[in-house]
C-alpha cells in the first residue's frame, strides 16, 4: 500500500514449530540414547519494509527468533556435542535491496 510519502510499506511475520525429534547420525548403534532426543521449539520472526519508486529500493528492519529460544538441530552421538544453529539466538537486521 502506497502511502501519502511516496513509498510503500511491507509487514511480514512467521511462526515456525518444529516437535520433538531423534537425531541419528552416521556410527549409531541403534541402541536408544535419550541425549539425542531434541526438545521440540518453536521460532517467531518478523519484518517490516520499506519500498521506494516501484520496488527500485527496499530496505527492510528484521527480527530473528523473536522469543529468544534455544534449541539444537543435530546430536553428534557421544553424549556432549549438538549442532546449535544461528537462529537459535535472538537477533535482529537490516537488509537493503537494489534493483537495476
Amino acid at each position: 500500500m502506497e502511502t501519502e510519502h511516496g513509498f510503500d510499506v511491507y509487514y511480514n511475520a512467521s511462526y515456525i514449530y518444529t516437535d520433538e525429534q531423534y537425531s541419528d547420525l552416521p556410527g549409531n548403534t541403534g541402541e536408544f540414547n535419550p541425549h539425542s532426543l531434541l526438545p521440540d521449539y518453536s521460532m517467531l520472526n518478523a519484518s517490516v519494509s520499506f519500498s521506494f519508486k516501484d520496488d527500485a529500493f527496499r530496505v527492510s528492519l528484521i527480527a530473528k527468533n523473536l522469543l529468544d529460544e534455544s534449541y539444537a538441530t543435530t546430536y553428534s552421538g557421544d553424549n556432549f556435542r549438538y549442532q546449535i544453529p544461528r537462529d537459535a539466538d535472538r537477533y535482529y537486521g537490516v537488509a537493503f535491496k537494489v534493483r537495476f
